[in-house]
């Protein structure tokens, strides 16, 4: 039996009513073992029967329990490497960096050409499109594969970023070329 992901799965193919005992042990983690019994057939004598409070499963005099043995190996499975919270942090500070130079350049842009309200809303229309491309990407959501590999590079996240925030500051500048007076 393999484990993925912290989950193992594997059957048995029961072909006798007898009681079954399968007793499930980790080879790594040996003070973790799990007991699982499963019964046979109920007859009726025992369906009518009060069921026991023991924490023992009632036996049948006149079979015994097969019992189930799977052979574990004491090789450590390799763990998976997943980033740490270092270069996660890392990529938000490039991201949010990014979001805000390109952010202040549309404000000054905005305010150069005489239109302080206009660039401070070109401005924060940048920085929630920038912000917004990475979220969209670290939550993994649909399409986040497609750009981003498993191993999340800087540069591509960055350039994501700088893209949305650029796209959000020609929206912003759209909407008021198509609804400013």
């Amino acid at each position: 039996v393999t484990t993925t992901n912290g989950l193992a799965f594997t059957s048995f193919l029961v072909e006798t009513g007898d009681n079954i005992i399968v007793h499930v042990e980790s080879s790594l983690a040996r003070s973790e073992s799990i007991e699982i019994t499963i019964l046979g057939e109920i007859s009726e004598s025992s369906e009518s029967s009060a069921p026991d409070t023991n924490d023992q499963p009632p036996q049948d005099p006149t079979s015994s329990p097969i019992e189930i043995q799977p052979v574990g190996t004491d090789e450590a499975s390799q763990p998976v490497v997943s980033e740490t919270n270092t270069s996660h942090w890392r990529l938000w500070a490039v991201s949010l960096f990014i979001s805000i130079t390109v952010s202040l350049i549309a404000y000054q842009v905005g305010a150069v050409a005489g239109w302080v309200r206009w660039g401070i809303k070109w401005g924060f229309s940048a920085f929630i499109a920038g912000i917004f491309v990475y979220n969209y990407l670290m939550l993994n959501f649909p399409g986040a594969t497609w750009l981003l590999s498993d191993p999340i590079s800087a540069f591509k996240l960055g350039l994501s970023v700088l893209f949305g925030t650029l796209f959000g500051w020609l929206v912003a500048y759209i909407y008021q070329r198509l609804f400013s007076p």
